[in-house]
């Protein structure tokens, strides 16, 4: 037909560059913040960059452990596994894991998860725990 022009196909799916991610607190606004008021600073910083969740997988036992991986879900249900150690967020997002866990010096093993829910405001953490002695409990907070 005359006239008509090719339609482009649309169906390529978006690809998201995690390296784009501003996921950093302002630095002046974090060192006058109160300890309590960081993860207030977090959950803006999630939110303007359109993270509906941050969540963090952690393990450890026996004096070591930590955060294991990090997956950002997006404002479009997306989710992407990004390595936060270069934006300054880290320390306050991981701060529940050692809250709970201290340095992970106990005889067992524990595992689970921490997540920011960025509409709720809100931070859960659950997991199991499990000690030498075989008992096993689950928490969730």
């Amino acid at each position: 037909m005359k006239g008509k022009k090719d339609k482009k196909d649309l169906s390529e799916k978006f690809v998201f560059r995690a390296d784009l991610l501003d996921l950093n607190v302002d630095a002046v606004a974090l060192e006058g913040c109160e300890e309590d008021n960081k993860p207030q600073l977090v959950f803006d910083v999630l939110k303007k960059n359109k993270i509906e969740l941050l969540t963090i997988n952690f393990s450890g036992g026996g004096d070591s452990g930590g955060a294991d991986d990090w997956t950002l879900t997006m404002g479009d249900g997306s989710d992407v596994s990004v390595d936060l150690d270069k934006f300054n967020i880290t320390d306050i997002c991981e701060k529940p894991i050692y809250d709970k866990f201290y340095g992970f010096a106990f005889n067992g093993s524990v595992s689970g998860s921490v997540v920011w829910n960025v509409s709720q405001r809100r931070v859960y953490i659950s997991g199991t725990e499990t000690m030498d002695d075989s008992e096993s409990k689950e928490y969730e907070l």
